[in-house]
C-alpha cells in the first residue's frame, strides 16, 4: 500500500532537497543497472533458471516503479517552488493563510472522526 507523505520545508532548502531526492533515484538506477548486469551474466552462463530470473526481473520492475513515482513527484515540487518565487508577497500571504485554515479544518475533522 502506498501513502502520500506531506511535510514542510524552508523555501531555500527546496532545491537542495529535490537534488538530494534525484541523487537517491540516480543511485537506485545505478544499483539496478548493476543488478541487471549480474542477471544477464548468470543467464549467459546458464546459472539462472527462468523462475529465478522472473523473480529478479520482477524485483527490478518494482524498484523502477518506485523511481518513476519519485521522479513524477519532482516536477510538481519544482513547479510549486518556482510559483512561490514568482508570487507577489501579498498574494503569497493570502495563500498561506488559506492553507493554514484548511489544514486546521482538516485536523479538526480528523479529531472529530477519532472521537466517533
Amino acid at each position: 500500500m502506498k501513502v502520500k507523505v506531506t511535510y514542510n520545508l524552508n523555501l531555500d532548502k527546496v532545491p537542495g532537497h529535490v537534488a538530494y531526492i534525484y541523487d537517491g533515484a540516480r543511485q537506485e538506477l545505478a544499483e539496478i543497472q548493476e543488478e541487471l548486469g549480474q542477471i544477464a551474466a548468470h543467464i549467459r552462463a546458464g546459472q539462472l533458471p527462468a523462475e529465478a530470473a522472473e523473480a529478479h526481473v520482477n524485483a527490478v520492475r518494482v524498484k523502477l516503479e518506485s523511481i518513476d513515482a519519485i521522479l513524477g513527484d519532482m516536477v510538481p515540487i519544482l513547479t510549486g517552488y518556482e510559483s512561490v518565487l514568482n508570487t507577489p508577497p501579498d498574494e503569497l500571504l493570502k495563500a498561506q493563510e488559506a492553507a493554514a485554515a484548511q489544514e486546521l479544518a482538516e485536523m479538526q475533522e480528523e479529531g472529530n472522526d477519532d472521537a466517533s
